[in-house]
């Protein structure tokens, strides 16, 4: 039997703030529209229903998280984007059963997990969305 290689303390660590920062769902909201453009502060706030005390404290967790970053615009707009760092090892991709263009791949995604795990998952028809996080192994850390 392979011997399951162990993750450190501060990449476990590292990788539990991504997936607390990814899970929240007003967090996924802001990741899910940053997907295609830039908001703004009030943007996010109209999208989101926040105010923008609790606003910026999940903003600031996705920042904390390496998952958002902004710039300003005009000097005093702040404008929000995903952060795309080259030396990611790890990603997140969230799939919305509603938003899918092939109404039976949430299904099918769902039907293969159960069948690489051996399990059935309860409710299946019941879920919403998946998140999955994929981990890169650098050949250098080997």
């Amino acid at each position: 039997m392979a011997r399951k290689k162990k993750t450190s303390k501060s990449s476990r660590s590292y990788t539990d703030q991504l997936v607390k920062a990814a899970a929240h769902p007003t967090r996924q909201i802001i990741l899910k529209n940053l997907k295609s453009q830039e908001l703004s502060t009030v943007e996010l706030e109209e999208l989101t229903g926040e105010n923008r005390y609790n606003l910026y404290h999940h903003l600031a967790q996705l920042q904390d998280a390496g998952l958002v970053d902004f710039h300003m615009q005009e000097g005093r707009i702040k404008r929000y984007f995903l952060k795309k760092d080259t030396e990611t090892r790890e990603t997140f991709f969230q799939l919305d059963r509603d938003d899918l263009e092939e109404p039976d791949l949430f299904d099918r995604v769902l039907d293969t997990l159960s069948k690489a795990f051996g399990e059935t998952i309860p409710d299946a028809e019941e879920v919403q969305n998946i998140t999955f996080m994929l981990r890169y192994e650098d050949e250098r850390e080997k």
